[in-house]
């Protein structure tokens, strides 16, 4: 017994019509991380003005759902995107770099997003600069070893006590955020006495804790101007969503 074509085509539509009616109610998404300093100013722009969900439905992927979450440190950012349970970082190029190494190319820098000073401050009046640091002596970064302040103290370390020193500062580096470290430094009790700062709280260090001064900043270090701020996804993730990386690079544009 043969089946008729109108039954066919009611059979079709009947097969085909929950997976429209699924793909209707759940519209694509993308999870992007930041971290609270004026350095990631960007993104809140971007997210007030749905700038990523415009250019998503220009480039005819309509109904993107962005979802920012913000992290303390790329570090807990980084854990959490080998967890599988966000899209795209907003950091520094420390923690791509790293992941990058470790993961053989298994993570894509996307687009540059600020390009602000780092500035490292101090209540401690003895210390006025990178020499000054003893072993007790500790600085707050937002992660250790692998945070751009990390990494540049490093650098610093390496141009100024040799290749042999460049993890001079290693011992003296404690992970914490921007807003712990700057409450941290209010306390003249504290043991933290130097944090190696962003924008906006460098600014409210220098002005509200007696004493607080600048011992150093990226440009002094690098010479230059240095890239503080990254969007980046792992390289399955851009690889497989290419418009949705597009749309973000024209955001940020």
């Amino acid at each position: 017994m043969t089946m008729k074509p109108l039954a066919w085509l009611l059979m079709l539509a009947a097969l085909i019509a929950p997976a429209l009616a699924h793909a209707q109610t759940n519209p694509p998404t993308m999870k992007v991380t930041r971290q609270p300093s004026i350095i990631y100013m960007p993104t809140y722009v971007m997210e007030q003005q749905k700038l990523v969900e415009k250019r998503a439905a220009a480039l005819g992927v309509p109904g993107l759902a962005v979802e920012w979450i913000t992290f303390s440190g790329g570090g807990n950012a980084t854990d959490a995107m080998l967890a599988g349970s966000i899209d795209v970082i907003n950091s520094g190029p420390g923690n791509m770099l790293l992941l990058w190494d470790r993961t053989r190319g298994g993570v894509k820098g996307i687009i540059a997003t600020s390009a602000l000073p780092l500035i490292l401050v101090s209540r401690d009046p003895r210390i006025k600069s990178l020499d000054d640091f003893k072993e007790a002596d500790k600085i707050a970064v937002p992660t250790v070893r692998v945070s751009t302040q990390a990494v540049l103290l490093q650098m610093a370390a390496a141009a100024q006590y040799g290749p042999a020193q460049w993890n001079k500062f290693d011992g003296n580096t404690v992970q914490m955020s921007h807003p712990d470290a700057s409450v941290a430094l209010l306390n003249p009790r504290h043991e933290v006495a130097s944090h190696f700062s962003a924008p906006p709280f460098v600014f409210q260090t220098l002005k509200n804790v007696p004493g607080a001064h600048v011992v150093t900043d990226t440009n002094k270090i690098m010479g230059s101007p240095l890239t503080n701020g990254m969007f980046f996804a792992t390289t399955k993730f851009a690889d497989a969503n290419p418009k949705l990386i597009q749309a973000l690079k024209e955001a940020t544009l």
